[in-house]
């Protein structure tokens, strides 16, 4: 899941606002909700990009104003009568991360912390497993071939509209879910292991 699909279901219902770098403002389309600190003065859950909550865990949108912390690192931090007093323009630098790290109350939380991309490749298999616990839509809704074999609970797998599970394919989710996305085609003879993530209109096929 992306951030925003991530914040949309763990924040239903509320806007999801970006301060972002001026090479990532591309990757935005919704123009209204992005760099602009000053629609937020009514207060406001920042939550850093860097920061995967796995495991159901999140940090509650209302209550104090508080930092939360990952170690020496600021993972989240609440606003909301002294967001004035903060220079929130992005992006927000290490002067004033600090600030607000000194200016709040802070609190421990479990998280982890990307700070290299090749860090996503070890905690893919978690974020999967966590981000299959918040998608809405879970079972089979394209095609399973009787001739596919599940091995495990057949409610950690998800085959999206239009997708296309041959046979002699099997789908191993003992360890973790297996998440195949709208029009995908599995050919066999395949196995595919959980936790495992597969995206729209891909063709897995076996040569």
């Amino acid at each position: 899941m992306s951030f925003r699909e991530r914040a949309s279901k763990l924040y239903m219902g509320v806007p999801v606002h970006f301060l972002l770098r001026d090479y990532l403002t591309p990757l935005e389309k919704e123009s209204s909700r992005l760099n602009n600190p000053q629609s937020l003065r009514g207060g406001a859950l920042f939550v850093n990009g860097r920061a995967l909550f796995l495991k159901g865990a999140s940090i509650p949108l209302e209550g104090d104003e508080r930092a939360y912390l990952c170690g020496d690192e600021l993972v989240a931090f609440r606003l909301s009568g002294s967001i004035r007093h903060f220079n929130l323009e992005p992006p927000l630098g290490a002067r004033v991360l600090s600030q607000l790290k000194e200016a709040l109350p802070s609190e421990e939380v479990a998280a982890s912390v990307v700070r290299y991309p090749w860090e996503l490749v070890n905690l893919s298999s978690s974020a999967i497993a966590s981000d299959f616990e918040l998608l809405e839509e879970k079972g089979i809704e394209g095609h399973l071939d009787p001739g596919a074999e599940i091995v495990g609970d057949e409610r950690s797998l998800r085959v999206g509209k239009g997708s296309r599970v041959e046979p002699c394919v099997l789908l191993n989710v003992e360890k973790g879910p297996i998440c195949i996305g709208e029009d995908v085609l599995i050919r066999g003879p395949s196995a595919i292991d959980g936790p495992c993530f597969i995206g729209d209109r891909l063709s897995l096929i076996h040569i």
